[in-house]
């Protein structure tokens, strides 16, 4: 099974090239976006989530291309996680 790729997003922009991102083997794939407020704490190395986790599928080129994904406006009405004690 193949590990999963991440990148950090910042300022609204990510590159999966970049010393955060390990690169992508493109085809397809599943996609997860976690949004953190940055602020670390002991109990939450990345700061508390500022949205409910939203996934969606992308089916990636096996070069370098540019991938953009939107979050729909009332995904920020859900519900967010319990923050551990």
């Amino acid at each position: 099974m193949l590990q999963p790729e991440r990148a950090r997003i910042r300022n609204g922009a990510y590159d999966t090239g970049t010393r955060d991102g390990r690169g992508i083997v493109g085809g397809p794939m599943r996609v997860r976006i976690d949004s953190f407020d940055g602020q670390v704490t002991a109990g939450l190395p990345n700061g508390k989530p500022t949205l409910a986790t939203y996934e969606t599928a992308a089916d990636r080129p096996r070069a370098a291309a540019i991938q953009d994904f939107a979050i729909p406006k009332a995904w920020g009405e859900k519900k967010l996680p319990a923050l551990p004690p």
